[in-house]
């Protein structure tokens, strides 16, 4: 479970989003951050989050949104990295329940 602290993040995780599609996913202790874009499937009740570092790709994560519980539940995390070789999958876990 995320905290917060005088309006900032102190324990856990959180995904900020703002109206324009910038998404910035925050991680505790210490506080880890990257910045993306984001999309939202309302049919699908699915987020789309896209990482990205200097416009090059760096990971796509995928969140089931549960209106009851009202909270995310990852479904889908790819990381990339780079090397001289290219962008290679660094990691892939599906984590669709059935």
């Amino acid at each position: 479970m995320s905290e917060f602290k005088d309006g900032e993040l102190s324990k856990g995780s959180a995904i900020y989003l703002a109206t324009n599609g910038v998404c910035a996913p925050i991680t505790t202790p210490p506080p880890i951050g990257a910045k993306g874009s984001a999309t939202y499937d309302a049919k699908k009740r699915i987020l789309t989050l896209r990482m990205t570092e200097e416009e090059q790709s760096m990971g796509v994560f995928a969140f089931a949104y549960d209106s009851k519980k009202r909270t995310l539940n990852i479904r889908v995390a790819i990381l990339e990295l780079r090397s001289s070789r290219g962008t290679e999958i660094a990691f892939q876990d599906t984590c669709w329940k059935s």
